[in-house]
């Protein structure tokens, strides 16, 4: 299969300390995720990186 770099988008979410480290073990996949950026970069791909922030609700 061919994969078009006009048509194809690479989306990173939440790969951040605070979201990765509710996830024991999970910075594992942090190699192969920069292996995918890299390469998608590499191939003209359009990379989009979202990261979610937390915040602590006080109330009124």
């Amino acid at each position: 299969m061919k994969i078009d770099p006009r048509k194809t988008a690479v989306l990173s979410l939440d790969i951040q300390q605070g979201i990765l480290g509710f996830v024991p073990g999970a910075e594992a996949i942090l190699p192969n995720a920069a292996k995918v950026v890299e390469t998608a970069r590499k191939g003209g791909f359009y990379c989009c990186t979202w990261g979610s922030a937390l915040s602590r609700v006080i109330p009124r």
